[in-house]
């Protein structure tokens, strides 16, 4: 609490009379808040360091909202104040409301505004703008980052053996059948022969959200709108449709997949990037999904034990129930894939 005053009186200083604040949410990589003024609102977000991905959260966010405001999108929050020491952005509040069922138009909007950012890239404050999020434009920096991810929760389960055998147990069960999912993705690797090092040329890559999915949406009065830009940046056209299909609780669902037509033709196939990539980005991202979903258990040190337990063990079943679906998944998409490439 000391740490929001602080920031509310710097706001304050800055000429922005507070009303009243209150906290909307509390996650691993930031909070946000919203701020009441007399007249206007705002939204503050406050952004976290984290260990397993120490990007500057708010650089990449506010240099992205500058591209977005130069490209003359109303669609999205605009920048009042920031501070790089204290690590917050103050931006326009947006009213609006979550996205609890996604549906072909939804989709359909989602993919123009995603297509539309591409007519940009010429401009200045596109080449301003950092990769994105784990952005890697050769394979083996995917393939690493996957690795690393792997490693950090062997260790992660080394430290839970000392506390609880029978839930490192479970974990490890887990981690073995991600072995057998890397190890079956470097033998598609090589039966494919797909070269790793292979380098995705400046002109292919895309500028991203990164952190797509619905629930960077808010449906208006008028119109839909788009938020949350803190891992954006350039980036493989095949990992944002790897996370668009993928990403385990806000995905384009299979039935709307009419709508990645464009995208696909125009953004990847058309620009000379192969289907085995496209297959072995959806495959690797896939089990990095597998993953990301345990991130959790990083943040642990507010939690009892049994909530630990718990939270940890449920995280651990939807990582596996996750693998098993998404496994089909793909087998779908390799076959839509057959039928519009073909």
């Amino acid at each position: 609490m000391h740490e929001i005053k602080k920031i509310i009186n710097e706001i304050e200083l800055s000429g922005y009379k507070v009303r009243n604040f209150s906290n909307l949410t509390k996650g691993i990589n930031s909070s946000t808040f919203k701020i009441e003024g007399y007249e206007e609102k705002y939204l503050l977000k406050i952004y976290n360091s984290s260990k397993i991905n120490p990007i500057d959260r708010l650089k990449h966010e506010s240099k992205f909202l500058t591209f977005l405001k130069d490209c003359n999108f109303e669609n999205i929050p605009q920048k009042i104040l920031s501070n790089t020491k204290d690590n917050w952005l103050l931006m326009s509040w947006i009213e609006g409301k979550r996205i609890n069922k996604v549906n072909h138009k939804l989709c359909k909007k989602y993919l123009e505004f995603l297509v539309s950012i591409q007519k940009f890239r010429g401009l200045n404050s596109a080449k301003n703008i950092s990769p994105a999020s784990e952005a890697y434009f050769h394979l083996k920096g995917h393939i690493k980052s996957l690795n690393n991810r792997f490693l950090l929760l062997e260790k992660k389960n080394k430290e839970l053996l000392i506390m609880n055998e029978d839930l490192s147990g479970i974990l490890k069960n887990l981690l073995n059948k991600v072995k057998f999912e890397i190890n079956c993705l470097m033998l598609f690797k090589n039966d494919k022969n797909i070269d790793i090092e292979y380098i995705l040329p400046e002109e292919n890559r895309i500028i991203s959200q990164s952190d797509v999915g619905f629930h960077n949406m808010l449906v208006g009065t008028n119109n839909v709108y788009f938020l949350d830009f803190e891992y954006s940046g350039w980036d493989d056209p095949g990992k944002l449709i790897s996370d668009l299909l993928l990403q385990p609780d806000n995905n384009v669902p299979l039935k709307y997949f009419n709508v990645l037509d464009i995208y696909l033709k125009d953004f990847i196939f058309d620009k000379n990037y192969q289907e085995d990539r496209l297959i072995f980005m959806l495959k690797l991202i896939r089990i990095k999904w597998s993953l990301i979903i345990l991130n959790p258990i990083f943040n642990s040190k507010d939690m009892s034990k049994n909530d630990f337990s718990n939270s940890l063990k449920m995280r651990i079943e939807k990582s596996l129930i996750y693998l098993d679906n998404s496994l089909l998944t793909i087998k779908i998409i390799q076959q839509k894939l057959k039928g519009l490439i073909h």
